[in-house]
């Protein structure tokens, strides 16, 4: 989809406590998924990620990664 998450600043930012609050989530968010996907790596080198043009917004075209599916046992 093409949900984004942002802060503006100046006269257009969220106001407090809007910006602490998302960055709370964000941080949560990450530090979950690192806990549950603990194998979770980039399937192409660094340097092969492709950026998406903008003059607003460094973002990445897409993020591949590989990891273990939970619930998947190699041995069974």
């Amino acid at each position: 989809n093409r949900a984004h998450l942002s802060f503006g600043q100046g006269e257009h930012g969220c106001p407090f406590p809007v910006p602490e609050l998302a960055e709370i989530i964000a941080r949560t968010s990450v530090e979950v998924l690192l806990d549950r996907l603990p194998d979770i790596e980039l399937s192409v080198k660094p340097d092969e990620l492709e950026w998406v043009p903008s003059f607003w917004v460094r973002r990445l075209a897409a993020l591949p990664v590989r990891f273990t599916p939970a619930g998947f046992r190699p041995d069974a």
